[in-house]
């Protein structure tokens, strides 16, 4: 089993994709370890666009058929409520 400071270090490493809001995600599934996302903050070219948002949006278009619930979500700051209610509306199990 892969080390849960290892995807936050993945996490970290796409956080730092945006120097000036340097929020990250990665979206990781809970038995195989694949890296489902990834996800970095995007907010200057749409409010929404937070990295948790990336990652969820990310998730969707390349997984359409993805059991939600599978995933562990791992990011670098606490999720804002916005964030928080997708993650919750989406059915990811766990955020950390």
């Amino acid at each position: 089993m892969l080390n849960p400071e290892y995807f936050m270090q993945l996490a970290i490493e796409q956080a730092l994709l945006n120097p000036d809001y340097p929020f990250g995600a990665i979206a990781v599934h809970r038995t195989s370890h694949e890296i489902v996302a990834t996800g970095f903050n995007q907010a200057s070219h749409n409010p929404t666009l937070h990295g948790e948002m990336v990652a969820i949006n990310n998730s969707a278009a390349q997984h359409p058929s993805l059991d939600w619930q599978e995933l562990d979500l791992y990011t670098t700051a606490e999720p804002c409520a916005m964030c928080q209610s997708a993650i919750l509306w989406a059915g990811i199990a766990k955020a950390k």
